[in-house]
């Protein structure tokens, strides 16, 4: 699992390649197509789609999975983000010794239990904290080195535009 880097975005690109690869969406959607028919997706833009229309768009996901909309509860935070309120607390959590985990197995034996606690702790230890936006020579970097491809191959998969997207414009 990947926690709560202590490093900066562009160190973390370097440390940790599935960040740069989870952002392929074409190779996984050709993937998945392998497996599920098209009409078995549904693709949602954050940008033009969730972020911009909110209500409008879990609607139209509660109609495509078939739940009832009126359970829908009003507008969801999206994109929070969150830092650790003490690096100690971090380091028990995800960097922890093994000799930690063989007492607490003795102290508590149940699994369950334990991971309950984790995550418990794991939530306490959480801080709110601001965005940070991405710079634009950075964003632009990254599209050109990773993403300009597969940007330009998932427009042709899911026959849109995605110019909200391509920022080489």
């Amino acid at each position: 699992e990947i926690h709560n880097y202590q490093f900066g975005f562009e160190d973390a690109l370097r440390r940790v390649p599935i960040f740069v690869e989870n952002g392929l969406y074409a190779k996984h959607l050709l993937r998945f197509r392998n497996y599920f028919p098209e009409e078995a997706f549904k693709i949602i833009v954050y940008e033009s789609e969730f972020k911009a229309q909110q209500s409008k768009t879990i609607s139209s996901i509660h109609r495509f999975i078939g739940v009832d909309e009126r359970e829908f509860l009003g507008e969801m935070n999206s994109n929070v983000s969150f830092g650790s309120r003490s690096r100690i607390v971090d380091s028990f959590l995800y960097r922890r010794p093994r000799w930690i985990d063989a007492g607490a197995r003795m102290l508590i034996p149940s699994h369950n239990i334990r991971r309950l606690l984790a995550r418990k702790l794991a939530k306490l230890n959480r801080k709110s904290q601001s965005y940070v936006p991405l710079d634009e020579t950075t964003k632009i970097r990254l599209q050109k080195e990773y993403f300009s491809d597969d940007i330009r191959e998932l427009k042709v998969l899911l026959k849109r535009d995605l110019a909200e997207w391509d920022i080489s414009n």
